[in-house]
């Protein structure tokens, strides 16, 4: 039986700005207030026609409304009645043993990471900048901190790039991601930056080019390959730590 949950979250992230994306937001919701509102009370909160929210059900291979939030109870109820997993602390294999203990290594950087959220919190804008390679990364981390409303710049453009950082003030907080190919503009950037208001993400081959210890975060660890793929999984923990 296909998950009406998983559905909803699919919606939930095509096309922002777009009636699906509201009515799947909404009822996404349900899942935590036991709640599910009628087709009407759903229309008034996302500001939609009913008949809307009727093609939005049948466009997910249901008769309508009322045969959706039918699936969506009885999908609710079995996950909540479904027994929890009993998980030992062994892991299955070295590879998630690996993962844990690099996961675990960024304690070494808790007071650093804890100081970050906190700026990011108070900052009044965000700036980006990020090497070549890092690039779908930023923008990862621009999108979960637009999510959380806070206004932030990124940009793959070197003229942008150049132009926005000097409206960067006090009251602004800035991220530079160095490492991979291509980085002499992020390096340029981040070498004449006035300000301390910063935080640097690099790898560990670029990490003593920069003075000031006490704001960068080495992303490699010993037990993972100091390879891309391994690089943007430990980005993506950091920055959805940075944003929780």
């Amino acid at each position: 039986m296909k998950s009406v949950l998983n559905q909803l979250f699919i919606n939930m992230n095509i096309n922002p700005n777009s009636a699906n994306n509201a009515i799947s937001k909404i009822l996404m919701k349900s899942f935590v207030t036991k709640s599910i509102p009628s087709i009407k009370d759903l229309s008034k909160s996302a500001n939609v026609a009913e008949s809307t929210i009727s093609k939005f059900a049948i466009s997910l291979g249901y008769k309508g409304y009322r045969e959706l939030i039918f699936k969506l109870k009885l999908e609710i109820s079995d996950r909540e009645t479904k027994q929890n997993l009993n998980i030992s602390n062994r892991s299955y294999s070295q590879f998630e043993e690996n993962i844990i203990v690099a996961i675990r290594e960024f304690r070494y950087f808790e007071n650093k990471i804890s100081k970050t959220k906190e700026e990011i919190k108070k900052s009044k804008k965000i700036y980006l900048f990020s090497s070549y390679q890092f690039q779908f990364d930023a923008l990862f981390f621009s999108e979960l901190l637009k999510r959380n409303a806070k206004e932030c710049f990124f940009s793959t453009q070197m003229f942008d790039q150049i132009t926005e950082i000097n409206k960067v003030d006090e009251k602004d907080f800035v991220i530079f991601i160095v490492g991979g190919q291509d980085t002499k503009t992020v390096e340029m950037l981040l070498n004449n930056f006035l300000y301390t208001n910063y935080l640097v993400l690099s790898t560990h081959s670029k990490v003593n080019e920069f003075t000031h210890k006490d704001r960068i975060i080495c992303i490699d660890s010993k037990n993972l390959k100091h390879l891309y793929e391994y690089r943007s999984f430990v980005l993506k923990y950091l920055f959805l730590q940075l944003c929780n």
